[in-house]
């Protein structure tokens, strides 16, 4: 499954592909859509009952032609932001394999969407999914609440982790700062309980270990790939990797195997 954009100034060509494996290294694709803009995340669900659940999440910069009073839609981030807007959405799709399509459920507006995550587990006999935007907050779209962990910045990245019954999500954002929020006990709002500078510039990626919920993983601009306690107050980092040659902005962990993981740009 990927999304696909195409070259810009190409209007309307923003499709979400899903493939279904056939031999090793093989695709197949089974159906096309249209987002409308471009195609920022996908994330499955998969959370039991509810794995034919797909969401998209799209990011699009209006940018304001001086010599137009109305936006011009482009994909460049090179322009200055003064005076630009950046929007998308929250698409939630239905796949149905009889008829091989997928069917659109429901859609959100917001700012621009640079990541989602769905909650490993349930939450009340919901699923939910969790949003970054542009205007620098995390979205809990199940209860239709948000809180600004950045504001005046981006939010690029964030990862769930619901080890022990405990719930917490980590965001990283574009001055290069992460925040640790969890959910207040026996509600579902988040509150944020820890923040802190991990990187000198954009902070793309950040993800839980998958093995200790304590430890979080970050990927920045500056190249650098760090690791963070969060038992302590994160002032320093418990590992700084220099291995990269450009910004780190993918980090999984390996679900089978312990003390692995891959990263890349």
């Amino acid at each position: 499954m990927h999304s696909e954009r195409t070259p810009q100034g190409t209007p309307g060509r923003n499709q979400l592909l899903v493939e279904g494996l056939r031999f090793v290294m093989c695709t197949k694709t089974l159906c096309s859509i249209d987002t409308g803009y471009y195609a920022d995340t996908v994330e499955w669900c998969p959370v039991e009952g509810f794995e034919d659940y797909l969401v998209c999440g799209t990011y699009q910069l209006l940018e304001r032609n001086n010599r137009d009073d109305g936006p011009e839609a482009t994909c460049s981030e090179e322009c200055s932001s003064v005076g630009n807007e950046r929007i998308g959405n929250v698409q939630l799709y239905c796949h149905d394999e009889t008829l091989g399509r997928l069917e659109k459920l429901q859609s959100f507006e917001t700012s621009g969407v640079l990541d989602t995550k769905w909650l490993p587990g349930s939450l009340n006999g919901h699923a939910v999914l969790g949003a970054v935007t542009s205007d620098g907050e995390l979205k809990q779209l199940v209860e239709s609440t948000s809180y600004i962990t950045s504001p005046q910045k981006l939010c690029l990245s964030m990862d769930w982790s619901s080890k022990d019954g405990n719930s917490q999500v980590v965001v990283s954002d574009s001055a290069g700062q992460m925040s640790l929020c969890k959910f207040n006990e026996g509600t579902s709002k988040l509150c944020q309980i820890l923040q802190w500078t991990g990187h000198e510039y954009e902070a793309w990626i950040t993800a839980f270990d998958a093995w200790n919920s304590a430890i979080v993983y970050s990927g920045g601009d500056d190249c650098l790939l760090r690791g963070w306690d969060t038992r302590t107050d994160c002032q320093k980092p418990t590992f700084t990797s220099k291995r990269h040659d450009m910004g780190v902005s993918s980090i999984q962990c390996n679900l089978s195997y312990e003390h692995i993981m891959a990263t890349g740009r």
